[in-house]
């Protein structure tokens, strides 16, 4: 007859010098989590379920703060972080069938954002340092596919889009700092092509 398995509320795996390399422990409300820990007994990879059921893996560094997070819940996401904690990178997939990457400079401001989104359009996005939004490309399914560029006072400058009819067939169109529209060229409606110079 075989053994009954081994149960405790905890579990420590210790080294050759009796120092805790990893534990296992159940917590109240349904929680678990499995620690690892270096040979200064610093936890340096942690997975865990929550409450709901939700999973949770931490990678550490030597400080004990997390550079790596990956969770799974309606969401999945996957987050670095810098030394400081500030998220740099964050990739998800998220519960309105949208996916999305987005990066951040060495002060945690967004620079690049990227995604799918749950409309069908799909877009790449460059912001500041000061949090405005520069260059950005789109394609959506009842709207243009373009690239669009905004100058530091929010002002659209620049548009290179195909479509949609009755405003566009191709065309590169331009604006000044005021934001009134100077020029354009392209392929207009019912055939035109060439230069658009507004009275």
């Amino acid at each position: 007859m075989s053994e009954p398995p081994l149960r405790a509320e905890g579990l420590e795996l210790v080294d050759g010098e009796g120092r805790v390399r990893a534990r296992l422990a159940a917590g109240e409300e349904g929680r678990v989590a499995l620690e690892l820990l270096d040979d200064e007994g610093r936890v340096r990879a942690r997975l865990a379920l929550g409450v709901d059921g939700a999973a949770r893996l931490e990678l550490r560094d030597a400080s004990g703060r997390p550079r790596v997070l990956l969770s799974a819940r309606e969401d999945t996401s996957l987050e670095l972080r810098d030394p400081d904690g500030r998220s740099r990178v964050a990739l998800g997939e998220w519960s309105d069938e949208s996916a999305s990457l987005r990066v951040a400079d060495a002060d945690g401001v967004r620079r690049v954002t990227a995604g799918a989104w749950a409309d069908g359009s799909a877009s790449f996005e460059i912001w500041d340092r000061e949090r405005r939004r520069r260059v950005s490309a789109l394609e959506r399914p009842d709207g243009p596919a373009g690239v669009h560029v905004w100058d530091t006072a929010g002002h659209l400058r620049a548009l290179l889009a195909v479509g949609p009819d009755p405003d566009r067939e191709a065309s590169v169109e331009f604006w000044d700092a005021d934001g009134d529209y100077r020029a354009g060229f392209g392929v207009w409606p019912e055939g035109a092509a060439g230069p658009e110079v507004p009275d």
